[in-house]
């Protein structure tokens, strides 16, 4: 699985044709902040779109709603805590809500999973 130019190949799980990805990954290869509040079991991801303005958005855990820039927004799947630890999120949702396309190739008996950040400059 390729994000942003970059490899993650360390924790991808696959259930019931969902792709979920450790938040902190996916903030990681974007140069985002993640933020997590212990008190609530929720983690805050946030991502500068353009200078001056940015996306974020809070994920609990357990929970298919999400706050998306103070709108609640419902996922097609929950986010959860594997091995009680680490912040599971489905992939495709999460990547659209921070501006990325998800793209899913299958070639050659190979997969791969490629995310890229929408380009919204001007040339």
């Amino acid at each position: 699985m390729t994000v942003n130019n970059k490899k993650l190949n360390d924790l991808i799980l696959v259930e019931n044709d969902v792709t979920y990805v450790p938040l902190r990954d996916l903030a990681d290869a974007f140069g985002a902040t993640l933020q997590w509040d212990d008190s609530t079991q929720s983690a805050t991801i946030t991502k500068e779109t353009y200078p001056g303005s940015a996306i974020w958005i809070t994920i609990p855990a357990g929970s298919n709603r999400f706050i998306m820039n103070n709108y609640p927004v419902t996922a097609s799947a929950k986010a959860k805590l594997h091995n009680n630890t680490i912040l599971v999120v489905p992939l495709r949702e999460v990547a659209e809500m921070l501006e990325c396309e998800v793209i899913f190739v299958h070639k050659w008996g190979q997969k791969s999973i490629i995310v890229i950040p929408y380009d919204f400059s001007e040339d």
